[in-house]
């Protein structure tokens, strides 16, 4: 007999669907997939163990996850690939976003009897694909070398990014229209005016996240844009405006990656700090890996109930996947890409990565059902409206589970195959270093406190670092090149700065840490950063390895 209480089930939901993501990646699929798969198992054995879960804490678990998700989405927007490429991006983002929302949009009102508003607010949940499952495959090619003479893979991460902006928009826009309790006139400006009011609450939020002279290290910055972030998304649901504070949490990471690395506003903030976006969503990255990713598609996963669906549902939501994903989608990417420069296999390479759909479906397949139960509850019509809903919600997580292994498989695959390598394959990460944390050692003049005093040497500087070390004498100088490719998931310039070794006590055991020292000038109050190969830790983020990188790419 398992222990009844809602804590209890949140507790068995996170549990059981890190097993789930841990199996998936076993056999090289999406973690998500399997802690979607977890909770629908939780969901449809007997007993249900997770029935004790209130459906308020289903729908504020997923509000927070969307909110994270748009969060790393802005983030993560790659401005140096926009730049080079940036016509190229652009239509590759969002014609055919458009053109699968409009055929979706179709399918829903055909197959499913809806709206057409509604049903258009379905095709573009439908349209999007996902970030975090076409990543993932990208930087593994980008990591072997393959299609960098032309940044293929740094113009698919790019493009995916504005393909979720644009799909959100579209959903904002299209669920303001379609699920409202006011005047037709209302109802006609309420989809404009909520993508108003999210940009609205996006600059308050990038105004209070941009003080770095208040939030002066990496983790006071993470926690400030987190907490803008939810305080948006929660204040969306609570006012059944969830269009808006979706457009609103985007917003913010755009507008506050932008302030950062330009310095604004002048006189309240350090000024600009290129690799500040990195180092907030590698910290939102943690966050998302351990509690919010197993906690959302856990939570989509026990909203499928296979009792209460109909077993038409199934075929009707692999013709609009086939209808508008593969018949329009996929020629529709690949005509776009004519004149950039690519050969017809890079063209269609590029045109079968945009598949997978998994992270937008997930945030916001629930979200109509969510506004229609706030908003339509009193309307005579609301039994058939929520039962669009459901639907809306089954189809968009059956369809995650059909095309996230497919475009996940079809990236590994046909990549090497149809994608020139221009570099040898990096070597591999030695074991432990991934996951390490950066130590700061005393200085003689005290600990450090701001993460702004690192900064780095060049190569031909000399440097004589002081720190409490209990053996000088195992104190060895050296500059190591090529030795040290990356750490945590990020290049090591050996250009950029100066790497001595050191033999030192660190939490009671005796290590070889690999240093990299400020390039202020050499003195005795020198601080100095330890990078400790074999000290394991959860938070992989690391202020030293993201600025390194920011470096680099300037």
């Amino acid at each position: 007999m398992l222990p009844p209480g809602e804590g209890w089930a949140l507790f068995l939901l996170w549990v059981c669907a890190h097993i789930g993501g841990f199996a998936a990646n076993k056999v090289n699929l999406p973690p998500l997939l399997g802690m979607l798969i977890a909770g629908i198992i939780l969901r449809n054995i007997p007993q249900d163990p997770v029935h004790g879960l209130p459906t308020s804490w289903g729908t504020k678990i997923r509000t927070g996850g969307l909110a994270v998700i748009l969060l790393r989405a802005g983030l993560k927007i790659d401005k140096i690939a926009f730049a080079r490429a940036g016509k190229v991006v652009l239509r590759l983002a969002l014609i055919p976003m458009l053109c699968e929302a409009l055929v979706d949009g179709g399918c829903y009102y055909w197959l499913f009897g809806m709206p057409i508003a509604l049903a258009l607010t379905a095709g573009f949940i439908q349209s999007a694909i996902s970030p975090t499952v076409l990543v993932t495959g990208m930087l593994e090619l980008q990591r072997r070398g393959y299609g960098q003479e032309k940044v293929i893979p740094s113009i698919e991460m790019a493009a995916a990014g504005l393909d979720s902006i644009g799909a959100i928009v579209g959903y904002a826009v299209c669920s303001g229209i379609s699920i409202t309790s006011g005047s037709l006139v209302y109802s006609i400006l309420s989809g404009p005016l909520q993508v108003v009011y999210g940009l609205i609450l996006g600059l308050v939020g990038c105004f209070i996240c941009s003080l770095t002279r208040i939030w002066n290290n990496g983790f006071k910055r993470a926690a400030a844009v987190l907490f803008c972030g939810l305080a948006i998304m929660w204040l969306g649901l609570k006012l059944s405006y969830l269009g808006a504070s979706s457009v609103g949490c985007l917003s913010l990471a755009v507008m506050v990656s932008t302030a950062w690395e330009r310095g604004f506003p002048p006189r309240i903030s350090k000024g600009a700090r290129k690799y500040y976006p990195k180092d907030c969503d590698s910290k939102l990255t943690v966050l998302w890996i351990i509690l919010v990713q197993p906690l959302l598609f856990g939570a989509i996963g026990i909203e499928i109930d296979f009792r209460a669906i109909q077993g038409s549902l199934i075929w009707k939501t692999v013709i609009i996947l086939a209808l508008g994903m593969v018949a329009t989608r996929l020629p529709a990417a690949f005509l776009v890409l004519f004149k950039g420069g690519f050969t017809w296999r890079e063209q269609t390479f590029m045109a079968f990565s945009w598949v997978p759909k998994a992270t937008i479906q997930g945030a916001l397949g629930s979200a109509p059902l969510m506004l229609i139960q706030t908003r339509l509850r009193s309307k005579p019509d609301y039994e058939q409206y929520e039962e669009w809903g459901n639907m809306i919600l089954h189809a968009t997580a059956f369809s995650i589970i059909l095309s996230a292994p497919i475009g996940l498989l079809v990236i590994a695959l046909l990549g090497p195959v149809w994608l020139k390598q221009e570099s040898p394959p990096e070597p591999a990460v030695p074991h432990g270093l991934a996951h390490t944390r950066p130590h700061r050692l005393q200085s003689r003049s005290g600990s450090l406190q701001d993460d702004d005093d690192i900064t780095y040497f060049p190569d031909d500087a000399s440097v004589s670092t002081t720190a409490d070390i209990e053996d000088q004498n195992e104190h060895h100088d050296e500059r190591v090149t090529g030795e040290v490719q990356m750490a945590n998931g990020v290049l090591l310039p050996s250009h950029e700065c100066l790497q001595t070794s050191h033999a030192i006590a660190l939490e009671g055991r005796r290590q070889t840490h690999v240093v990299v020292a400020s390039r202020q000038p050499a003195s005795n109050d020198v601080p100095i950063v330890v990078v400790a190969p074999d000290f394991s830790s959860p938070f992989a983020a690391s202020n030293v390895q993201t600025r390194s990188s920011s470096l680099a790419s300037e």
